[in-house]
């Protein structure tokens, strides 16, 4: 939302099997290791704002990666919702699965 750049976003391997051609379905490694954040060590001086991009470029009940350093973040605009006028989540960018950049095209249930 945020960038200009563009990724090849479509990452799914190919194998031949019974010469044939099928997506690759081994599983990758997850992600190991602490969360490099956690909601009881904020800095005192709080958290830094990094612009995102403007409210109207986000679809509604969907979202956009925002790129911040080398990191994705999906952000989510979820305005069908009754509280404080809508619902913005953010999350990293990177699905646990198949460790690929595409949580952000994902589908966001609405009640």
């Amino acid at each position: 939302a945020n960038t200009e750049e563009t990724q090849n976003s479509e990452q799914i391997e190919y194998i031949e099997m019974r010469r044939q051609r099928h997506p690759n379905t081994c599983d990758l490694p997850d992600i190991k290791g602490p969360a490099l954040y956690s909601a009881d060590e904020v800095p005192a001086d709080g958290w830094d704002w990094v612009f995102a991009g403007m409210a109207e470029d986000f679809p509604a009940n969907g979202g956009l990666a925002v790129k911040h350093g080398s990191a994705e973040i999906a952000v989510f605009h979820l305005p069908s919702r009754d509280e404080d006028d809508g619902r913005w989540l953010a999350t990293q960018n990177v699905c646990p699965h198949k460790q690929v950049r595409a949580i952000s095209r994902g589908l966001v249930g609405v009640r």
